[in-house]
């Protein structure tokens, strides 16, 4: 069975043990992953997708970003903020 993204972030918002082992989200901070029932915080009320890290990669490769030099960008919906 499928899990939506919804009830995802609401087991993980309460720490739910009933989908422990069912999903696990990426900490950007420690670069770990985590269990529902994990202290870690999603502020953008979403997960990360595949198209967010192609999107910042695709500026780093635009005339955009041409005057850029040596940055690191974190793409982690601001968990690095929040700490």
């Amino acid at each position: 069975m499928l899990l939506d993204p919804d009830q995802c972030y609401r087991a993980l918002r309460a720490h739910d043990t009933r989908f422990d082992g069912r999903f696990f989200v990426g900490v950007g901070t420690t670069r770990i992953y985590c269990r529902p029932v994990c202290t870690a915080k999603t502020p953008l009320r979403r997960f990360g997708t595949s198209e967010d890290v192609a999107q910042a990669a695709l500026f780093f490769a635009s005339d955009e970003s041409a005057f850029i030099t040596g940055a690191e960008l974190a793409i982690d919906g601001g968990m690095a903020a929040t700490l």
